[in-house]
């Protein structure tokens, strides 16, 4: 007898293809694999989105804001910025991880 065929209505791609979409998070920030926590206590703990930068990733040099130190390119570190700021570049500080997890 011949090969039964592999595609058809029991098919892998034809199951995939009847899958509903997944509903997209509000927040941009979610793709770039970052989190909402609380802020740092001077801004009386509003909440902020972090997002950990790794080694390869950090590609330039930044002051710290929790102790004015430089943050050397090939470093990781963490980037955060208010939630309700909606992640304007002007408002995205980099912390030495440690700092942050101090302020």
């Amino acid at each position: 007898m011949g090969r039964k065929s592999r595609r058809g209505k029991g098919s892998f791609r034809h199951a995939r293809a009847q899958q509903t979409p997944r509903a997209l998070p509000r927040d941009v920030a979610a793709f770039f694999g970052a989190e909402t926590v609380e802020g740092p206590s001077w801004d009386f703990g509003r909440p902020y989105i972090l997002r950990r930068v790794g080694a390869a990733g950090a590609k330039k040099n930044y002051v710290c804001p929790g102790c004015n130190g430089t943050i050397f390119a090939g470093m990781a570190h963490i980037v955060a910025w208010p939630q309700e700021g909606g992640g304007r570049v002007e408002e995205r500080r980099h912390w030495h991880t440690r700092c942050w997890e101090r302020r």
